[in-house]
């Protein structure tokens, strides 16, 4: 709880730089926060006020009064607090784009910590997912240039992408800072070490994305049109991924290691334990080069109908070709119209130890409730689940859990 707390008081922190204005937090503990704007009063704490006028003539001699007066709440009441600040904000236009995005990535973060929290009171477990890049205007790059591929300042000199495969012909440009591995290891991998303890205070699993950069990276100059022009640059290896799993041995981890894997990198999976991704749509894909076909899953995998970068089982039916439609329903041993069905039951009967299936392909919905689309901008993670979830889906779920005896045994429950 208290690297959760110094998220949302850094975040707060940040709210006062950005509007130059005095912003009072409460050294309370966790959800016992109250913040105040010039002329504006915010009441998270139920009892604790402070009146409109009076915010410039409180000292650090009221504060312990007030930190008396500021009653336990619960998780919904902070997040209650901040929507009354959004709906106040919307009568102040001289704090447009300044304020409101902030609170709501507080807002997001309150979300985060407060799914966390219910799930573990109905004993389930959040996944989590931890980019290995962060975004060219983030926090991370402004405050610390050194530790990316910069001229010593924040201009980037090398950025991340993949190299041209069957989905692309010119490679995946993501422009994503590159780091200086040389740096981060001379200090003993600290950043990551940091990096990494928050994602495990919100998240019981962490699956670590584009898992064989760790191995070797696709390196682009800036200025490139296309990810053509890259290449493969050594990472740190187990230097790093030894040293995560040494820190946080209390942590599952998940590797994303779909995409061009080499045997270096397979070395590397199996030296970290951690489990790997299969996708059942690249089964049966036929740009797909490697074999996903369910016979060769290890049992320490992870599979998936598709992930959130895939169009859903519906929408793949619809638009992979023929040939491989017609693959998939001989293999499955189903008709086309099956097929989403039938693909859920094939994840669910593998050997992989854990088995996800997205939501969108439980209600079989088509490419309209696709999330993202690798590459892309302006579309992606907009779908929402604007309809009620049935008692009938509930039951169809539990009854396929337990065929395929993926329920936990009644003693974890």
């Amino acid at each position: 709880m208290a690297a959760s707390r110094r998220v949302i008081q850094g975040v707060l922190h940040q709210i006062s730089q950005s509007l130059a204005r005095p912003l009072w937090i409460a050294e309370q503990p966790f959800f016992r926060l109250s913040l105040y704007l010039n002329g504006l009063t915010l009441l998270i704490c139920p009892g604790l006020q402070i009146p409109d006028g009076a915010v410039n003539q409180l000292g650090d001699k009221d504060i312990p009064a007030l930190k008396d007066n500021a009653a336990a709440v619960q998780p919904g009441d902070l997040q209650h607090g901040l929507d009354q600040l959004l709906h106040a904000l919307e009568g102040r236009p001289h704090l447009a784009g300044k304020l409101p995005y902030r609170v709501r990535v507080l807002r997001l973060t309150l979300q985060d910590l407060l799914v966390h929290h219910q799930g573990r009171q109905r004993r389930l477990q959040l996944v989590g997912d931890i980019p290995i890049y962060v975004s060219p205007d983030s926090s991370d790059l402004w405050t610390r240039p050194e530790l990316f591929q910069t001229d010593g300042q924040t201009h980037l000199t090398q950025v991340a992408g993949c190299p041209p495969d069957a989905f692309a012909a010119d490679g995946q440009l993501w422009g994503n800072p590159l780091y200086d591995w040389p740096r981060h290891k001379a200090e003993d991998f600290a950043w990551w070490k940091r990096r990494m303890q928050h994602a495990t205070s919100i998240y019981d699993v962490v699956r670590i994305d584009h898992f064989r950069g760790f191995e070797s990276f696709w390196a682009v100059p800036f200025d490139a049109e296309t990810a053509k022009v890259g290449r493969w640059v050594k990472g740190p290896g187990m230097d790093l991924v030894g040293r995560l799993t040494a820190w946080f041995n209390n942590v599952s981890f998940i590797a994303e290691d779909l995409g061009y894997l080499t045997p270096e990198v397979k070395a590397m999976l199996s030296a970290s334990g951690y489990p790997g991704m299969k996708i059942m749509q690249f089964a049966f894909d036929s740009r797909e080069p490697g074999n996903y076909l369910p016979y060769t899953y290890p049992h320490n995998s992870v599979v998936y109908t598709g992930t959130h970068d895939n169009v859903t089982t519906e929408g793949w039916r619809q638009s992979a070709s023929p040939e491989d439609v017609h693959y998939a329903c001989r293999y499955l041993r189903c008709l086309p119209e099956d097929l989403t069905e039938a693909m859920i039951c094939a994840c669910l009967a593998s050997v992989s130890d854990m088995a996800i299936i997205p939501m969108a392909d439980w209600l079989h919905l088509g490419a309209e409730a696709r999330i993202n689309t690798p590459s892309t901008q302006g579309a992606n993670w907009q779908w929402r689940l604007d309809t009620p979830l049935t008692s009938l889906l509930a039951e169809h779920i539990a009854d396929l859990t337990a065929l395929y005896d993926r329920a936990p045994a009644a003693a974890d429950r």
